[in-house]
């Protein structure tokens, strides 16, 4: 029920927002925000459109929809980041950047998804503005989230299957809570997981550690063409100072 005291129309644009920034790199269509806040279709329209006349929108094709527009980013401009975590580990991933050029990111787990605390991309990638690498995803698509859900407890393991099932094609070796389970044990014990099921990728990821505890993971997503030989080594050797110097200096 809404608040009396609010203003229905600033609720209703805010959550709109909040809808899109789940996945701010993918446009969103105004039926599609209609059916995911349960606000009718013409409704939806009208704060769109005016937020998009008024620059906090982007409108990025009639079949497409909206991104978050400039305004809304450079309001950001404005926010003390308090974070220990991105404290820590953004000056250590802006050296990763700097000498290998590659994309690398530092992600925790919280509600049940993986949410990424600070990233660089890789020199070959499109700016920031526009990459298509989710903030926010299911965990059991890649290697940094098992890695996450590998710290959790085994009864919080257990809880999340029974709660999410199956992960599909993300995790094709997962076919029962049994082989989850098993998995996730198995990953705990490993200090790096790499997918190689993509020909002409690797996504790397290794543990966060503090008081022996996974407090984040570290992940690595880079051409197969770059990860050969010396320097293959290299970037693992880069990633360990990395995670290592997260863990030891973080204040959570």
């Amino acid at each position: 029920m809404t608040d009396r005291n609010s203003i229905q129309v600033l609720e209703r644009a805010f959550l709109l927002l909040e809808e899109i920034a789940k996945s701010p790199n993918v446009p969103h269509t105004v039926s599609l925000l209609a059916e995911k806040t349960g606000l009718k279709v013409p409704t939806v329209s009208k704060i769109i459109r005016t937020m998009n006349k008024l620059g906090y929108l982007e409108f990025a094709g009639r079949k497409c929809g909206y991104l978050l527009g400039h305004k809304t980013v450079g309001l950001s401009r404005f926010y003390h980041d308090n974070n220990p975590l991105r404290k820590a580990a953004t000056p250590l991933l802006h050296e990763f950047r700097e000498q290998f050029g590659e994309y690398i990111c530092v992600s925790v787990l919280l509600n049940a998804k993986r949410h990424i605390v600070c990233l660089e991309l890789g020199s070959q990638m499109v700016p920031a503005s526009k990459r298509l690498y989710p903030e926010v995803e299911n965990p059991c698509q890649t290697v940094s989230g098992r890695i996450l859900l590998s710290a959790l407890s085994q009864p919080l393991q257990e809880k999340y299957f029974d709660r999410f099932g199956i992960p599909g094609p993300a995790w094709p070796s997962v076919k029962s809570r049994e082989d989850f389970l098993k998995e996730l044990k198995q990953i705990r014990k490993q200090p790096f997981l790499i997918d190689r099921s993509r020909k002409t990728k690797r996504m790397i990821a290794c543990p966060i550690f503090q008081d022996r505890q996974i407090i984040a993971a570290l992940g690595c997503f880079l051409p197969e063409s770059h990860f050969r030989g010396k320097r293959q080594q290299e970037i693992l050797n880069a990633m360990t100072k990395i995670a290592a110097g997260i863990g030891g200096s973080v204040l959570l």
